[in-house]
Formats: structure tokens, C-alpha cells, sequence
């Protein structure tokens, strides 16, 4: 038998060879013993006289295979060939139409950067906390007398009521001391400049004069005492500095300032603003008064970047204008897309050698966008859009051209045959194209919809929305290029006014190189070198051993590279250095110790004249809860233990924001605090925290204790003696009433809201919290972090079982273990989406390919391409897995097989017997429509690197960096493996009966496997949470797919009936 094979094989190899030689058996140039240049030169003329009999014998081939187009391809293109005008007219109707309705209904752009922050319960407690905090400032207001209430209303339209607030943020730009009387004195220069602002009087918060309030700034304890020229004396500053020091006021001043060291390279400052001049009070048209601000502030951006002067940097945050900020970044980055759409166009045009095709090609990419917001609002009912979605401006100018490429690749192939009709012709390339780009869509789609499976909603929100573009840009490939193809091949072709200005460009390109000597002698060879495409076979062919050992040895350098990758330990950072958005989101947390808010609906706290400081004429006296100010307490992480919320509710489960969705508090209704065993549980709670050194420094803030203590001093003083003072614990039914009494009395701890309200709860308390200073660094990793956030779920696990108090264990929340989440949920969801992406690309290879050989190789491919990848990101790029780079890494994969898959289906359909001549028609045929597509890609993403968001840098670097590699890799190790595996014939997948019925019953035609393949994906899907969870939330978009997969197997049941009754 294995006699048999090989002579079998030698007979085909023969027969194969004779197609290429009339009479004599080929040999291939790896075979020849050349000696000499001229003998190598002779064997390149005769294997040139060879590839244009051979040419010629395959071109005679072709019709044949144009008549086997299949019934549906064929209809579709006799429609485009009798009406390609109407055609063309409805498709530019429906995307004018859909341009229209997104600019009369755009989509909201959130761009928060809490959308990088995972869906966890950590993460939920701690935006619950500030929200509600937001409830109990209102319901604090709801509370205030009615004389008062009335007060507002008539008088001062609550303009004394802080409404929204800006930090101002102070450093030298040497990074020396900044508690100095000159840059004291240039801080207070740039205040003033603030108050000079356009309109800031008719905004600004007022004092109980009736003018604008003072800033929130220790220049207020400074100014109190200046010479006659208004100078600050060395003397007086450093001795105020020191009573700042020893009175442990510490909100303006960074970390490093102390008793010790009297020292701050930063200071901060506040401005509060209230209800503008034009509203008459606090609850005036709201929404009004919101638009109202944010116009206001969104304007002073250009304002706010002149303050800085040449020794002190400014820097900014507050409502609204960090949004806006990052909107100005956005949109600036977006017009560097128009960079990337003028190369591509030129690349087109020359390379089609028609403007109107390049035209029309660009337009389609472009106008993909409405309808892709069109159905990501309409169907999914998702209305906001984040950062990420608009890097889908610069993929899918790659990604969508790609598929032009291939089309119009297929479409030149068979334009050699003027004789057949228009319709034949586009048949041809319906069958042939039409498949091989229908399986790069879907393996394309899956890898960026596998990110839905994260639980980072910006990761979620770019996954659906890149998925929908893709499959977007397919119809368009298969609708709207073939209508202007059509109308280009009736109407166009041939005139002056379509190859004219490439003419021109040509002649320009020409005359630039030949001034340019060195260049055009480079491109000349860069030129030959290119588009021989049947000499650049046969040097991979022949040194096809040293390729694989070659290309091997790379990807075991760069797989040792990428086993050191490891999870990032910060948020993903999105602006460079210089840029305020990154001292704001990234810096602000680090350098500041004390963090105080001031809450909505309170006077702004240098209007206080109760216990104000004399520094200044009202400083503020309320600092964040007792502190030392030591050293050691500067990179302690703060932690918040709650009860009485459950988390958010009212918001999408999926993605950053759905139709009619909004964020509000989810209390638990079986929280108790009045309890006498709950007041007491709390107070051992704090004792115990304070003993607890391996986990504590201090408790900085337990009301429950400071409650207390007051409620023991009031029932000592016999005046003040009532009914209701008893020991503490007081009694349950008089708890809440006396807790308010205590709060009013005591307004500090009624801003730290520590203790929580709703209007529809007061007067019981809704939630309460206590604050503590851990022993944990900032700066911890996600593995250690995670392994003391167990240690404190352990302690108060017990606790909560030793207490008497019938409550749950509190939530524990900070920063810190936010972080922690985000970037478990990062190596997490990566790894998810990698397997779905690659069992995606797996199932994609053998349905398409039907061959376990081709699908094998493949397979080997698109591995060494994913680890030649990472490996590059870890060295020497120096990266590690954060949220960018996991959202990058999993739609690499479907852009990694891409070139691959092409390569295969065109191996697999090829006439020729031998493995030889199928790969040399794969790689000659496809290889300049590959070479335009990766070419065409990097324009588009090259824009990218110049883009101020450094996240749509490294995307950029990835996609450069994975079309690179796999066009190397492609043409290096796909191809030699190809030729490795030698003359045996490829089987189809299913070789036995059984297997091969089975094999026909799921995979026999496009329709039926894209049926088979949606149910796997939907089955995998419902296993993952959150996309179960989204798929029961949103009834109407869940019956929406199952309706169209319905339809779909409605029509494959019913052509197969049809075959059936042929």
C-alpha cells in the first residue's frame, strides 16, 4: 500500500508538472544544481517561459469555474448587473438616511474614565457611597428649618449654597518648595486672574455679604500680614506654616508636609460656584442650570491653560470640565484620522487606477459609522458611547478596506476574460471572495465581541460596537462596492476623468524620484522586489527548511519573552505625562494625603464664622478627621466600612449606559442601626479596630464612638438633663431623633456623611460607615492586595458571627481594592476572550477549510503569531496586561488569521494536484492583494501614533505590530509548512461515510455552517454572566437576534427542501 501511495504521488506529480512544460517533467528550482550567475539567470528565463505557458493553460480553466457559481450569487449579480444605479441610489439613500438621524439624535459620549473600572461589588460599594452621599446632602437640605427654607426662596436664590467646585492645583515647574513668599505670591496673582474670568460674578457661590466667596486656599492664612509693598515676609510664612503643621491642617498641602518638614511641592486650592444670576433658586429649571455651568466651564478651557507661568504649573479638576477636557483630546485625535483616510484614498487610487472606485471604497468605510450607531442605539438600545468605540474610526479603515482589497483582487483575477458577461464574472467573485471574507468577518467579529465577556463596561461597549462595524462592513462590501463596481465597469472605466489624476500622481511620483537619485534607485528595487511575485516563491520554496528553522527560532525567543508578562499595578493611563487629564486621574490620589469634599447644598466653608480660624478672617477649621501627619501615614490606603447598602441599581448591566438608564443607591430595607445592640456592636467594633495592628494604624473616623462619648458628657450636666438621656446605649425608639441632635450640634461629623439619609428614611439613618487607616501601601499589587482584602473579610466575618448585632459583615471599599478589581478582572477577562477568540478562530478554520492538515498548520500560524505578539509587548516595549492591552490582545487574534485563512481557501480550491503548485498559486494570486490590504491597514492606524491618548497608541503599535507579524509569518511559515507537508493530498474533514454525512450535515453549505457556528457561539455565551445577565434584561434585543437566527435557519430548511424536490 504505501508502495501504491508513492507512486501515485509521483504520477500526479508528473501530471501536474507536465501542465507547466510541454513534454518534460518540471524541475523545481530547489532541485536544479545551478553554477554560476548565468546559469542561474537561464533558469529564471526558462521558469519565466514556463509560469506564461502555464498561465495561459489555467486562464482556459477558468470558465469552467465560473459556471459552477452558485444559484444565489449568480441572482444577486444579475440584479446588480441590469440595475446598478438603482442599487447604488437605495444603498446611498439608506446611509444618508442613517447620517441624518444621527446628527438629529446623536449618541451621548461618556467619557468618564470610571468606565475602565470593573463591574464588582467593591467597585459597586464604593460609587454607592458616593452616591449616597449625594441623597443625604439633599436630604439634609429637606431637613433644614421652614423659616430658613423660605429665607432661600425669597432672597438670595440660594447663590450662598455651594453648587459645583474647582481645584486649582499649584507646583513649580522645578519641583522645589512651594511655601515661599514669592510662590505664595504668584499663587495668589493666578487666583486672581481665576476671578477675573468672564462672568465668574454672576456664577460664583456667595458669602452672607452678598459677594463672591473666597477661595478654599491656604493663602488665606498667609495674607493676614504683608509689609507696606504687600510682600510676604520669610519669618511670618515659615511661622505659619508651622501652627499649619501642628494644628494638622493638611488639605492644601501634599504628603510630604509635616511637622518634620515644613515642606510641599504642590498646594490646592477651591472655587465654589452656585445657581447662575439668571435662575431664581436652587431647584429652578435643573437641568437648565447644569447645561448652564457646564457651557460656562467647558468655555474657560483656554483660559484655564493660559495660567500657567514660567516657574508655577497649573493644574485643574472639577465637574464637567475634566469631561470636556477629555472630549477637546478626543476630538483632536480624530482629526488625525482624516490623515489616515487621505493615504488610504491615494494608496486605492493608484492602485485601483481609478479615483471613482477610491472614492466610493473610502465613502463606504466612512458611512458605515451612522449605521453602526444606528443599530448599536436602535436594536441594542445602548446610548452612549465611550473612548474606545471611536478607535473604531481607525480599525475599520483597515479592516474594511481589507475587504475592498479582496474583492476587487478576485474581480481583476477574472477580468482577464472580457468574453464573459458582467454577471459570470461578479458570480465568480460572489462564490469565491464572498466566502473567504464572510469567515475573516466572523473570526474578525468574534475576537473584538469577545471582550463582551469582560466585566470592564468600556471593554464591553467596544466589543459590541467593533462587531457590529465589522459585520456592517461586509454587506457593504457585498452591496455597496459591487454597485459602483458595476457602475465604474458600464459607465466610468476608460475616462479621462477616472485615471486622469492617478496619470498625474504617477508622472509627479516619477519625476520627485528621478531628482531624488539614492530614492528612486531604493524604490526601483523595492518596486521589482514586490511585484515578482513568482520569484519570491521560489526563494521561499527553495530555502523553505531554513524559513521554518528561521521563523522557529523566533518565535521560541519572543515565547520565552512572553511568559514574563505580567498584570499592570495602575489603571490604565490614557494621557502622558504633561497632559492635566493624567495628574488628575493618575497623580492627584498620590500626592494628597487629606481628601475633603465639600457636598452640594452647603455654604462654602470660608463663609464659616463659628470656629473659624484667624488666619485669614474664616479659614476653614474642619479638617478630614483626626490625623497625625506622620510620615509613615503618607502611602497608607484609607478604607471604608459600610452597612445598609446593597449597591447600584437602575443602570445597564452591559456596557457603560442603556436607553432611559440611571445610576441610583440600592439601600438595604432590613438595615437597623437604632438598635441598642447595633450602637454597642459598633463601638466594640472600633476598639477591636484599634487593636488590630497587623491590620490598622488608626480608626480616623467612627461616629458611633465620638456619639458616644457626647451622649455620656450631655447626661452629666444637669441642665441639660431630659427624659431621653440615659446611658448609652440609648434606647431604640429615640435613637434617631437623638442622633440628629447630635449631628446638628456636631457639624463636622455632618459632612463627613458618615452617617446617611433619605428623604423618605429620616429620620432613620439609611446606611452608616466608619473610616480606617490601614497598614496596606498604595502601591500594592493585585496579588497582595487581594490577599489582605481576604484577611479583612476573614476578620470581619468573624466579628459580625461574635457580635450580638444581627447584621451582615460590612462592605469594605477603598481605591485600593477597586484597583484590585480592575486589574483581576483585566487577566481574567483576557484569558476568557483568548479562549473564545481562539476557539472561534478554531471552529472558523475547520468549517472553512474542511481539512484537519490545513486547519493544523493554520492553527500553528496564528499561534506563533499571537506569541511572537506578546512577546514584542514585553520586549522591548516593556508592557504589561492591563485594560488596554487585554482589549488589544483579543481582537489581535482575529486579525492575526486574517491573511492565513485567505492563503488557505485559495491552497485548498486551486486546480493543481500538487502541494507545490496549490501554494504557488495561492501565493502569487493573493499575495500583492494581502501585501495592498496590510499596507492600506498601517496607513490607517499610523495616524494613531500621534494621537494625545495613549491608549489609541499602543492599539495603534499592537495593530501595526500583529499585520506586520502576520504578514511575515504568513509568507515564512504558513507557505513553507504548506510546502513541508510535501505532495500528500489534502482530505476533507470527515474521510469516512459516517463522519462525512455528519460533516455535510453541518457543514454543506455557507448558510448552514454560519447557523451550526452561531449556535455554538450562542451556547458559549449563555455561560458567561453578564451576557446572560444582559440577555435577560433586554428582552427586545435578545427576540431581535433570535428572530434573525430563526429566519436564518427558516431559509437553510427551505433551500434544502427546494434541492430535495430538484
Amino acid at each position: 500500500m504505501e508502495g501504491q501511495g508513492k507512486e501515485q504521488e509521483a504520477s500526479e506529480r508528473a501530471k501536474d508538472a507536465g501542465e507547466g512544460s510541454s513534454g518534460g517533467v518540471e524541475v523545481l528550482p530547489h532541485d536544479r544544481k545551478v553554477t554560476g550567475t548565468e546559469a542561474a539567470v537561464t533558469v529564471v528565463n526558462e521558469k519565466t517561459h514556463q509560469e506564461v505557458r502555464k498561465e495561459s493553460i489555467q486562464t482556459s480553466a477558468l470558465p469552467s469555474t465560473i459556471e459552477g457559481c452558485e444559484e444565489y450569487n449568480n441572482a444577486w449579480a444579475a440584479i446588480l448587473d441590469r440595475a446598478a444605479l438603482i442599487c447604488a441610489g437605495i444603498m446611498i439613500s439608506l446611509m444618508v438616511s442613517c447620517a441624518i438621524v444621527i446628527v438629529l439624535d446623536p449618541p451621548n459620549v461618556n467619557t468618564s474614565l470610571q468606565n475602565f473600572e470593573a463591574k464588582s461589588e467593591i467597585g459597586e460599594t464604593y460609587r454607592s457611597l458616593q452616591l449616597a452621599s449625594q441623597d443625604t446632602a439633599e436630604a439634609y437640605r429637606e431637613m433644614e428649618p421652614t423659616d430658613t427654607k423660605s429665607r432661600r426662596l425669597e432672597g438670595s436664590g440660594d447663590k450662598n449654597l455651594v453648587k459645583w467646585t474647582l481645584n486649582v492645583i499649584f507646583s513649580r515647574k522645578d519641583g522645589t518648595n512651594m511655601i515661599l513668599p514669592q510662590p505664595l505670591l504668584e499663587v495668589r496673582e493666578i487666583e486672581d486672574q481665576i476671578k477675573r474670568f468672564d462672568n465668574y460674578q454672576t456664577i460664583c457661590a456667595h458669602n452672607s455679604s452678598g459677594s463672591c466667596a473666597k477661595p478654599d486656599s491656604i493663602l488665606n492664612f498667609f495674607l493676614s500680614q504683608t509689609d507696606d509693598r504687600g510682600q510676604l515676609q520669610e519669618d511670618w510664612v515659615e511661622d505659619v506654616a508651622r501652627k499649619l503643621a501642628a494644628s494638622e491642617i493638611l488639605w492644601y498641602t501634599d504628603a510630604s508636609f509635616s511637622t518634620n518638614s515644613l515642606e510641599s511641592s504642590y498646594l490646592r486650592s477651591t472655587f465654589f460656584f452656585s445657581v447662575p444670576d439668571s435662575f431664581v433658586g436652587w431647584e429652578d429649571r435643573m437641568s437648565e442650570q447644569e447645561a448652564h455651568y457646564k457651557n460656562w466651564i467647558s468655555a474657560r478651557l483656554p483660559d484655564l491653560l493660559e495660567l500657567s507661568t514660567d516657574t508655577i504649573q497649573v493644574n485643574w479638576a472639577g465637574e464637567y470640565i475634566t469631561e470636556h477636557e477629555i472630549w477637546v483630546a478626543l476630538l483632536g485625535d480624530l482629526k488625525l484620522c482624516l490623515i489616515g483616510v487621505s493615504l488610504i484614498a491615494l494608496y486605492c487610487a493608484v492602485h485601483f487606477d481609478s479615483v471613482f472606485l477610491a472614492t466610493f471604497g473610502v465613502i463606504q468605510i466612512i458611512l458605515s459609522f451612522p449605521l453602526g450607531f444606528l443599530v448599536h442605539r436602535y436594536v441594542f438600545g445602548i446610548h452612549e458611547v465611550g473612548m474606545l468605540e471611536f478607535l473604531g474610526f481607525f480599525l475599520v479603515l483597515g479592516i474594511g478596506i481589507d475587504d475592498i482589497f479582496i474583492f476587487y483582487g478576485s474581480y481583476k483575477l477574472v477580468s482577464r476574460f472580457p468574453e464573459e458577461t458582467l454577471e459570470r464574472r461578479l458570480g465568480y467573485v460572489f462564490s469565491h471572495a464572498g466566502s473567504s471574507m464572510l469567515v475573516t468577518t466572523c473570526t474578525s467579529a468574534m475576537a473584538f465581541g469577545a471582550n463582551i465577556f469582560s466585566t470592564i463596561p468600556a471593554l464591553q461597549s467596544f466589543g459590541l460596537f467593533m462587531s457590529l462595524l465589522v459585520f456592517i462592513n461586509f454587506f457593504l462590501v457585498l452591496c455597496w462596492f459591487p454597485s459602483f463596481l458595476c457602475i465604474w465597469e458600464k459607465y466610468v472605466r476608460g475616462t479621462r476623468a477616472d485615471f486622469a489624476p492617478v496619470t498625474a500622481f504617477k508622472h509627479l511620483w516619477a519625476r520627485v524620484t528621478s531628482c531624488l537619485p539614492v530614492l528612486g534607485s531604493w524604490l526601483t528595487v523595492l518596486q521589482d522586489f514586490a511585484f515578482t511575485w513568482d520569484r519570491y516563491f521560489m526563494f521561499i520554496q527553495g530555502r523553505r527548511y531554513l524559513c521554518l528553522i528561521l521563523t522557529s527560532s523566533v518565535v521560541t525567543v519572543f515565547a520565552v519573552f512572553a511568559s514574563q508578562m505580567k498584570p499592570s499595578e495602575e489603571f490604565a493611563r490614557f494621557f502622558p505625562e504633561s497632559h492635566n487629564i493624567h495628574f488628575v486621574s493618575v497623580m492627584f490620589d498620590q500626592l494628597f494625603l487629606v481628601n475633603r469634599q465639600v457636598y452640594r447644598g452647603e455654604r462654602p466653608p470660608t463663609d464659616f464664622t463659628d470656629g473659624g480660624s484667624s488666619h485669614g478672617g474664616g479659614a476653614p477649621s474642619v479638617i478630614d478627621g483626626p490625623f497625625t501627619g506622620a510620615d509613615s501615614y503618607a502611602n497608607t490606603e484609607l478604607i471604608t466600612l459600610s452597612w445598609g447598602l446593597r449597591g447600584i441599581s437602575g443602570y445597564s448591566s452591559f456596557g457603560i449606559g442603556s436607553e432611559g438608564s440611571t445610576q441610583r443607591v440600592a439601600y438595604d430595607d432590613t438595615f437597623n442601626i437604632s438598635s441598642e445592640t447595633a450602637q454597642q456592636a459598633l463601638v466594640d467594633l472600633c476598639a477591636v479596630l484599634g487593636e488590630k495592628e497587623s491590620l490598622v494604624k488608626e480608626v480616623q473616623r467612627c461616629f458611633m464612638s465620638s456619639f458616644a462619648s457626647w451622649k455620656r458628657q450631655t447626661t452629666l450636666i444637669p441642665e441639660a438633663h431630659r427624659e431621653s438621656d440615659v446611658a448609652f446605649p440609648v434606647p431604640a425608639h429615640t435613637f434617631p431623633l437623638v442622633l440628629v441632635e447630635w449631628l446638628n450640634e456636631r457639624s463636622y461629623w455632618k459632612r463627613t456623611r458618615d452617617v446617611g439619609y433619605t428623604g423618605l428614611s429620616f429620620p432613620q439613618p439609611s446606611y452608616v460607615k466608619i473610616m480606617v487607616r490601614t497598614v496596606l501601601s498604595k502601591s500594592l499589587r493585585a496579588t497582595e492586595a487581594s490577599f489582605q482584602y481576604n484577611q479583612w473579610n476573614a476578620f470581619l466575618s468573624n466579628w459580625s458571627r461574635r457580635s450580638h448585632w444581627d447584621a451582615p459583615p460590612p462592605k469594605i471599599s477603598s481605591p485600593l481594592f477597586v484597583r484590585m478589581a480592575t486589574e483581576k478582572a483585566a487577566i481574567h477577562g483576557l484569558l476568557q476572550s483568548l479562549i473564545v477568540s481562539i476557539v472561534s478562530v478554531i471552529l472558523a478554520l475547520l468549517i472553512f477549510t474542511r481539512s484537519l492538515i490545513i486547519s493544523a498548520l493554520a492553527g500553528i500560524t496564528v499561534a506563533s503569531i499571537t506569541t511572537v505578539i506578546l512577546g514584542f509587548m514585553k520586549q522591548p516595549l516593556g508592557w504589561s496586561i492591563g485594560a488596554i492591552e487585554s482589549v488589544s490582545l483579543t481582537f489581535m487574534v482575529g486579525l492575526t488569521v486574517d491573511y492565513v485563512l485567505h492563503l488557505a481557501k485559495h491552497y485548498l480550491v486551486s486546480k493543481h494536484i500538487s502541494s507545490v503548485h496549490r501554494a504557488k498559486s495561492a501565493f502569487t494570486e493573493l499575495g500583492p492583494s494581502i501585501l495592498a490590504s496590510a499596507v492600506t491597514t498601517i496607513l490607517g492606524v499610523v495616524p494613531l501614533l500621534f494621537c494625545t491618548i495613549l491608549a489609541f497608541v499602543k492599539v495603534g503599535l499592537i495593530v501595526m505590530l500583529s499585520i506586520t507579524a502576520t504578514l511575515m509569518l504568513a509568507f515564512h511559515l504558513f507557505m513553507p509548512l504548506l510546502l513541508f507537508v510535501g505532495n500528500c493530498k489534502i482530505r476533507p474533514l470527515g474521510h469516512g461515510r459516517k463522519i462525512q454525512r455528519l460533516g455535510d450535515a453541518l457543514f454543506g453549505s455557507s448558510l448552514r455552517a454560519f447557523n451550526v457556528s452561531f449556535a455554538l457561539l450562542l451556547v458559549c455565551s449563555v455561560s458567561i454572566t453578564s451576557v446572560r445577565t444582559y440577555l435577560y434584561g433586554n428582552t427586545g434585543q435578545t427576540g431581535i437576534v433570535l428572530y434573525f437566527y430563526a429566519s436564518c435557519i427558516s431559509l437553510d430548511i427551505s433551500r434544502s427542501t427546494m434541492e430535495r424536490l430538484k
